[in-house]
């Protein structure tokens, strides 16, 4: 196993990440917060694509 480092920071939730998914071919990241926000983000290029409001 190797050495866990970060890869990756990604920065926009107002309030505390409270789940993360990862898609099947693992490209993908979505994540989930108590800002009633879920965000879906591509490993490359490193920006936000699409923003969720108002999940529960």
């Amino acid at each position: 196993m190797e050495d866990p480092k970060l890869e990756k920071h990604f920065k926009s939730h107002r309030s505390t990440v409270t789940s993360l998914s990862f898609s099947p071919n693992t490209k993908q990241l979505v994540s989930g917060s108590l800002d009633a926000c879920l965000f879906l983000w591509p490993f490359k290029p490193q920006v936000r694509a699409y923003r969720f409001v108002g999940h529960n």
